[in-house]
């Protein structure tokens, strides 16, 4: 297949000269944000993604649990696991990789502050990483509508089923067409089409019930205690937990090289994602009567527990799978603490790449 090269972030500045703050921004958001569409490793995620949530939809019907909320929480789990790994390899594939080439060269020797850049990567990469899980987010909202099949009465949702795969095989096989006839960028092309044909199918979709008849658009909502609605806040509060880590993904990506980068920002977010049923409960072990070694592995993971960001508080699936009220005061606080900790690692990387050698 043709593709077209890497788009460099110093075009912006060989075309149009010295651009004002807000024409920087957006150029090196923009190209930061082609350049992560064209990592192979985008569609990869994707196509793993999408396999994990029909993997999903299998497995919990096999559960004596609630089927709702395993799946809920094995679908929310893979966004946040693969939105983790795509951070790593986006963050390095446009901030380390230019750093270890000196292509940074070309916009630093610009009137372009270092802070300005490190924004537009965080965004660039967010853009990236926000479209190219859009289309699970629609996979995820259709398999919870369709549900496990635990009985053989059980009937198949056959809208689902025939929307969803014209929508993932449209946006998977038409892109190599395109690129024969065009020359477009398979990866990119690949991204872009899918949450396309995802979207328009999922609208669709909330206009025809199972039995094909006609329904108000939000009658999808209101079904089974209107489980798509608190989904899509699960998927809310998912996204913020992504963001944090992004932002530590582009910090790391200052300092380490792209092994390095992906692998700290795996383990961090494994760690992320544990603090609460691991290192909380290692804090606050009886320590009476032990030695020398558990009180300081007690004492590292009470350090630990209050430093690391707990991701629990955003991965609330089986609270909003059930139907629970989250209370609007919950979320603006998750919310604040989300924001907080993105403010900071983008601190992090910004002091970090002021001090950074890059010649």
């Amino acid at each position: 297949m043709r593709t077209s090269p890497c788009v460099n972030s110093s075009i912006l500045f060989r075309l149009y000269g010295t651009p004002s703050m807000l024409q920087q921004l957006f150029g090196i958001t923009r190209n930061t944000f082609v350049e992560s569409l064209r990592q192979p490793i985008m569609v990869v995620l994707y196509v793993a993604g999408t396999l994990l949530m029909l993997y999903s939809i299998v497995d919990t019907a096999n559960t004596l649990d609630d089927d709702t909320v395993q799946h809920v929480q094995m679908g929310l789990s893979a966004i946040l696991l693969v939105g983790l790994i795509m951070a790593g390899f986006t963050a390095t594939g446009v901030l380390a990789r230019e750093l270890e080439n000196k292509t940074v060269l070309t916009v630093i020797s610009k009137p372009v502050t270092r802070p300005l850049f490190i924004l537009g990567k965080f965004l660039g990469v967010t853009g990236a990483i926000s479209l190219t899980l859009w289309p699970l987010v629609i996979i995820l909202m259709m398999t919870t509508r369709h549900g496990a099949m635990q009985t053989a009465s059980d009937r198949h949702d056959i809208p689902v089923i025939v929307f969803g795969c014209l929508a993932w095989f449209g946006g998977m096989f038409l892109p190599i067409l395109f690129n024969y006839l065009y020359g477009w960028v398979y990866t990119s092309t690949t991204v872009i089409l899918s949450a396309i044909l995802m979207t328009f199918f999922g609208v669709l979709l909330l206009f025809i019930d199972k039995q094909w008849h006609l329904q108000g658009i939000t009658a999808e909502f209101t079904k089974a205690e209107g489980t798509l609605k608190n989904v899509f806040l699960g998927l809310m509060l998912t996204y913020e937990a992504l963001l944090i880590i992004i932002a530590l993904a582009i910090a790391l990506s200052t300092r380490l090289n792209q092994v390095l980068t992906i692998l700290v920002t795996i383990i961090a977010g494994v760690m992320m994602t544990i603090s609460e049923s691991t290192l909380y409960q290692l804090a606050s072990a009886d320590l009476e009567g032990a030695g020398w070694f558990e009180k300081m592995i007690s004492g590292l993971a009470s350090i630990g527990y209050h430093v690391i960001p707990n991701l629990q508080y955003m991965f609330l699936a089986e609270d909003i799978s059930l139907g629970r009220h989250v209370p609007a005061s919950h979320l603006l606080l998750v919310s604040g603490y989300a924001g907080l900790f993105v403010l900071t690692f983008l601190a992090l990387a910004i002091a970090s790449f002021q001090t950074r050698e890059v010649g």
